[in-house]
């Protein structure tokens, strides 16, 4: 899992901008979810932290789960695209406000002594789903699924993977306008974060076909 929010992660630190109607290539896909105008990552300032919300479409997971095979087919593709039709997963990155001048490793931020760092360690890792939820609708829905991934003292950035299956087949966890993303942060004391995506920016989003591609068209 690990690994895979590494792949995630070159989303992340991709920031040009495209307004192509069709996307050929992944790093143009990458780009389209990047860039704010469309929709897909929320971003928001708090007492020195930057917190940025990324929706990660189910192509996108399927694609960087094959993208160490030299070719992928279209029987390949379709057989990992299902298992991700169902859910729906976000990405949380947290870091240093740099705009308004902060910077450096955000997991020593307000730490007085080796306990509070652990304590915190211990919340991203192994409690962070119990301080998130999605809402859709009428419904409340807890992470199935989270991944923190922590490199020591590597990045300023540090994220964490959500992943949300919808409960008896509710209709709202697929065709409720909005979709809000809730981060109650008593890590960082950010406070009651809401980050909330409209449906149509997600059914708006380019198709991506990524089977018959080469190892060497990737990024």
């Amino acid at each position: 899992m690990v690994k895979y929010i590494s792949y995630i992660v070159i989303f992340v630190i991709i920031t040009s901008c495209s307004d192509k109607t069709q996307l050929n290539t992944f790093q143009e896909y990458a780009e389209y979810l990047n860039d704010p105008e469309n929709g897909l990552i929320k971003i928001k300032t708090v007492n020195g932290y930057e917190l940025k919300v990324h929706y990660l479409p189910p192509a996108y997971s399927a694609y960087l789960e094959l993208s160490q095979d030299s070719v992928i087919t279209k029987k390949e593709a379709d057989s990992v695209l299902k298992d991700y039709l169902d859910g729906l997963t976000f990405m949380l990155s947290i870091g240093p406000d740099k705009n308004r001048g902060y910077s450096g490793n955000i997991m020593y931020n307000g730490i007085t002594k080796y306990e509070e760092y652990k304590e915190r360690l211990i919340n991203l890792s192994f409690s962070i789903e119990n301080f998130v939820t999605l809402k859709t609708g009428n419904e409340i829905y807890s992470p199935v699924l989270s991944s923190f991934d922590f490199e020591y003292g590597l990045k300023e950035n540090k994220n964490i993977l959500f992943v949300f299956l919808p409960i008896n087949n509710n209709n709202s966890f697929h065709t409720s306008d909005n979709l809000d993303f809730v981060f109650e942060d008593f890590v960082f004391d950010t406070g009651m974060n809401h980050f909330v995506f409209n449906r149509k920016d997600i059914n708006s989003l380019p198709e991506f076909n990524f089977w018959n591609y080469e190892k060497n068209t990737r990024i």
